[in-house]
């Protein structure tokens, strides 16, 4: 396994990341708990360190921290807040300031620790402002619940208008061989930056 630089955190994350969405059965079909906690077991077993995880994928941070109970291994979490779900799994935006703090206080608690080293706005949320967002996040990283910072499924001005607000050290935008818009503006300025993509 190769290792990068997460950012300018000086953290190794591994080149390929398990993202733990599918694992809390949200988008697979015939997901059960055991072959979850297999898959990460055998992440963990690949080399892989960076694990992606987000409040709104509900059990997979459990699943995390199950995995993680059994063994010790030096890992990076990345998690992220901004999106919840209804009783009956509805997905809506919930980025306000409270919303945010109570989503991450969840999540550590789901995690088991008292703090996580990446932080994403899942989403923008219409009915909050981006600056609200950015300063929740960053009184997150104040109060030392947070590590760093990251944001999802942002243009590059509202990037820059979060960056101003609480600095960036990763992005998570839509990124694969058929979508590749962000080759022209984003990553030159996430490279000038310093933000990992």
């Amino acid at each position: 396994m190769q290792y990068r630089q997460l950012g300018r955190t000086g953290l190794g994350v591994s080149t390929v990341a398990m993202g733990c969405w599918p694992v809390s059965g949200l988008t697979s079909l015939d997901v059960n708990v055991d072959d979850s906690l297999a898959t990460l077991r055998a992440a963990l077993d690949a080399g892989i360190n960076f694990l992606d995880t987000a409040w709104s994928y509900g059990i997979s941070e459990q699943l995390i921290a199950q995995v993680l109970s059994e063994r010790s291994a030096d890992v990076v979490i990345a998690t992220k807040g901004g999106l919840d779900r209804t009783s009956d799994g509805r997905q809506f935006h919930a980025a306000s300031s409270v919303d945010l703090k109570r989503q991450c206080d969840g999540s550590l608690h789901r995690l088991r620790r008292e703090s996580v080293e990446l932080y994403y706005l899942h989403a923008l949320d219409p009915a909050v402002s981006l600056a609200e967002s950015a300063g929740a996040i960053s009184e997150l990283i104040q109060s030392g619940k947070v590590r760093s910072a990251g944001a999802s499924n942002l243009s590059l001005a509202q990037l820059r208008e979060f960056h101003a607000i609480c600095p960036l050290t990763a992005i998570q935008p839509a990124y694969n061989m058929l979508q590749r818009e962000i080759e022209s503006e984003v990553l030159p300025w996430c490279r000038s930056e310093g933000i990992s993509v």
